[in-house]
Protein backbone atom coordinates (compact mmCIF):
# COMPACT_ATOMS: atom_id res chain seq x y z
CA UNK A 1 0.00 0.00 0.00
CA UNK A 2 2.91 2.36 0.95
CA UNK A 3 4.41 1.64 -2.25
CA UNK A 4 1.57 2.32 -4.38
CA UNK A 5 1.54 5.81 -2.50
CA UNK A 6 4.72 6.56 -3.33
CA UNK A 7 4.61 5.64 -7.32
CA UNK A 8 1.21 8.08 -7.60
CA UNK A 9 3.41 10.80 -5.91
CA UNK A 10 6.17 9.95 -7.88
CA UNK A 11 3.62 9.80 -11.20
CA UNK A 12 1.83 13.39 -9.97
CA UNK A 13 5.50 15.27 -9.66
CA UNK A 14 6.45 14.27 -13.04
CA UNK A 15 3.42 15.53 -14.40
CA UNK A 16 2.34 18.52 -12.40
CA UNK A 17 5.47 19.68 -11.41
CA UNK A 18 6.32 21.50 -15.30
CA UNK A 19 2.73 22.97 -15.09
CA UNK A 20 3.61 24.32 -11.66
CA UNK A 21 7.36 25.94 -12.20
CA UNK A 22 5.75 27.07 -15.90
CA UNK A 23 2.87 28.90 -14.34
CA UNK A 24 4.81 30.49 -11.19
CA UNK A 25 7.75 31.53 -13.88
CA UNK A 26 5.03 32.88 -16.21
CA UNK A 27 3.47 35.07 -13.49
CA UNK A 28 6.65 35.97 -12.05
CA UNK A 29 7.75 37.03 -15.85
CA UNK A 30 4.32 39.21 -15.82
CA UNK A 31 4.72 40.59 -12.21
CA UNK A 32 8.12 41.93 -13.36
CA UNK A 33 7.22 43.05 -16.73
CA UNK A 34 3.77 44.77 -15.50
CA UNK A 35 4.15 45.08 -12.13
CA UNK A 36 1.40 44.32 -9.32
CA UNK A 37 -1.49 46.42 -10.98
CA UNK A 38 -0.68 44.80 -14.27
CA UNK A 39 -0.52 41.44 -13.68
CA UNK A 40 -4.05 41.62 -11.88
CA UNK A 41 -5.13 43.64 -15.37
CA UNK A 42 -3.94 40.73 -17.38
CA UNK A 43 -4.71 37.81 -15.52
CA UNK A 44 -8.05 38.62 -15.09
CA UNK A 45 -8.67 39.52 -18.85
CA UNK A 46 -7.25 36.46 -19.51
CA UNK A 47 -10.33 34.67 -17.17
CA UNK A 48 -12.50 36.49 -19.03
CA UNK A 49 -11.08 35.73 -22.70
CA UNK A 50 -11.93 31.75 -20.73
CA UNK A 51 -15.11 32.36 -19.55
CA UNK A 52 -16.39 34.30 -22.89
CA UNK A 53 -14.74 30.98 -24.96
CA UNK A 54 -16.70 28.78 -22.34
CA UNK A 55 -20.27 30.87 -23.01
CA UNK A 56 -19.54 30.50 -26.48
CA UNK A 57 -18.40 26.61 -26.45
CA UNK A 58 -22.00 26.41 -24.53
CA UNK A 59 -23.45 27.99 -27.45
CA UNK A 60 -22.46 25.77 -29.63
CA UNK A 61 -23.53 22.68 -27.91
CA UNK A 62 -26.94 24.34 -27.42
CA UNK A 63 -27.15 24.97 -31.20
CA UNK A 64 -26.32 21.75 -31.99
CA UNK A 65 -29.09 20.39 -29.89
CA UNK A 66 -31.27 21.63 -32.70
CA UNK A 67 -29.86 19.08 -35.21
CA UNK A 68 -30.71 16.02 -32.64
CA UNK A 69 -33.79 14.66 -33.92
CA UNK A 70 -32.79 14.89 -37.38
CA UNK A 71 -29.55 12.81 -35.78
CA UNK A 72 -31.95 10.27 -34.40
CA UNK A 73 -34.15 9.83 -36.99
CA UNK A 74 -31.05 8.88 -39.08
CA UNK A 75 -29.78 6.21 -36.53
CA UNK A 76 -33.99 5.10 -35.76
CA UNK A 77 -34.44 4.30 -39.81
CA UNK A 78 -36.99 6.51 -40.27
CA UNK A 79 -36.97 10.17 -41.82
CA UNK A 80 -40.32 11.83 -41.59
CA UNK A 81 -40.47 15.38 -41.44
CA UNK A 82 -43.89 15.80 -39.08
CA UNK A 83 -41.59 13.94 -36.49
CA UNK A 84 -40.64 16.83 -34.18
CA UNK A 85 -39.93 14.84 -31.43
CA UNK A 86 -38.12 11.92 -29.29
CA UNK A 87 -41.61 10.99 -28.29
CA UNK A 88 -43.14 10.52 -31.69
CA UNK A 89 -40.09 9.22 -33.34
CA UNK A 90 -39.97 6.37 -30.67
CA UNK A 91 -43.83 5.82 -31.14
CA UNK A 92 -43.00 5.49 -34.95
CA UNK A 93 -40.05 2.87 -33.95
CA UNK A 94 -42.53 1.29 -31.87
CA UNK A 95 -45.32 0.93 -34.28
CA UNK A 96 -42.73 -0.36 -36.77
CA UNK A 97 -41.23 -2.89 -34.55
CA UNK A 98 -44.66 -4.50 -33.70
CA UNK A 99 -45.61 -4.91 -37.49
CA UNK A 100 -42.51 -5.80 -38.78
CA UNK A 101 -42.14 -9.96 -39.28
CA UNK A 102 -39.66 -11.67 -36.75
CA UNK A 103 -36.60 -11.35 -38.91
CA UNK A 104 -36.83 -7.72 -38.52
CA UNK A 105 -37.68 -6.88 -34.48
CA UNK A 106 -34.02 -7.30 -33.48
CA UNK A 107 -33.06 -4.86 -36.31
CA UNK A 108 -35.98 -2.46 -34.99
CA UNK A 109 -35.76 -3.02 -31.55
CA UNK A 110 -31.66 -2.06 -32.00
CA UNK A 111 -32.64 1.24 -33.28
CA UNK A 112 -35.18 1.72 -30.75
CA UNK A 113 -32.70 1.54 -27.84
CA UNK A 114 -30.03 3.96 -29.76
CA UNK A 115 -33.03 6.28 -29.91
CA UNK A 116 -33.75 6.11 -26.73
CA UNK A 117 -30.21 6.68 -25.71
CA UNK A 118 -29.89 9.47 -27.88
CA UNK A 119 -33.10 11.04 -26.01
CA UNK A 120 -31.49 10.50 -22.87
CA UNK A 121 -28.15 12.24 -23.60
CA UNK A 122 -30.26 15.09 -25.86
CA UNK A 123 -32.35 15.44 -22.02
CA UNK A 124 -29.16 16.10 -20.42
CA UNK A 125 -27.29 18.15 -22.64
CA UNK A 126 -30.78 20.44 -22.92
CA UNK A 127 -31.04 21.00 -19.13
CA UNK A 128 -27.44 22.35 -19.44
CA UNK A 129 -28.62 24.66 -22.49
CA UNK A 130 -31.54 26.22 -20.00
Amino acid sequence: MRKKIIIIAVIALILFLPIFVFANSEIASILKEKGVKGAIEYLSGRIDKISSEQENIKSIQCDILDNAITNAQLKGGIIDADIKTFEQLIEKINSSLASSPEEAKAMWQERLSEVQKMKGNFEEAKKRCQ
